[in-house]
């Protein structure tokens, strides 16, 4: 019998693209997190690794390998280095904001090291995004939140490749389109180089 589709090669799907929730978002959840946390006294491993996750952008196969002597809170600057990086990634070092050390002196002071249940955090964060009346998303988008979050502030690709340890260019590409501190940037630039005179007048007082 004719087949009509041999001889016709499959599509390559689309890359995803990014889908990073606001930190605002974040926030909101986070605080509803704690809050259900610190009423029943319970989760406050999930807490933390979610914590971690959210200020690190580390995959959460990442954050089960983490062992004490990968984590320096107390360096200046202080930073969180991932040895075992997974797919397509290279080991590298983040550093570590102050939200993001807290996170951490949480996660030591509750144990949170070693392997989780990923549907265990699933649950949890949905219960979360529930309370915080916030659409579920799933808590890996976490990372592309982090990542996104870099490029909004401007942060170049190469350096984001570098914090996300992507192996590949072509990965961190997702997030080229994620800048509009940078592009706003550089239209002052190209305003300073059209109008170089006007703008010493204006600083100095004089024409």
């Amino acid at each position: 019998t004719h087949n009509p589709v041999v001889g016709i090669h499959r599509l390559r799907e689309p890359q995803a693209k990014p889908d990073g929730k606001s930190p605002e978002i974040i926030q909101r959840v986070f605080a509803a997190f704690e809050m259900r946390v610190r009423a029943q006294n319970r989760g406050w491993k999930t807490l933390a690794r979610l914590r971690v996750i959210a200020l690190t952008g580390m995959r959460h196969s990442q954050v089960m390998r983490l062992e004490p002597d990968h984590v320096y809170v107390n360096h200046d600057p202080p930073y969180v280095m991932v040895a075992d990086p997974g797919k397509d990634g290279e080991p590298h070092t983040k550093p570590l904001t102050p939200d993001g050390v807290a996170a951490f002196r949480l996660f030591a002071a509750v144990e949170a090291w070693g392997e989780f249940s990923q549907s265990a955090v699933y649950k949890s964060w949905k219960l979360a995004c529930g309370d915080a009346d916030v659409p579920f998303f799933n808590p890996y988008k976490l990372r592309h939140s982090y990542a996104t979050a870099l490029r909004a502030q401007g942060m170049d690709l190469a350096d984001v490749q570098e914090l996300m340890g992507h192996k590949s260019a072509k990965t961190t590409q997702r997030y080229a389109m994620v800048a509009p501190k940078k592009l706003a940037a550089a239209a002052r630039l190209l305003h300073d180089a059209w109008h170089p005179s006007v703008d010493r007048g204006a600083k100095t007082g004089t024409e």
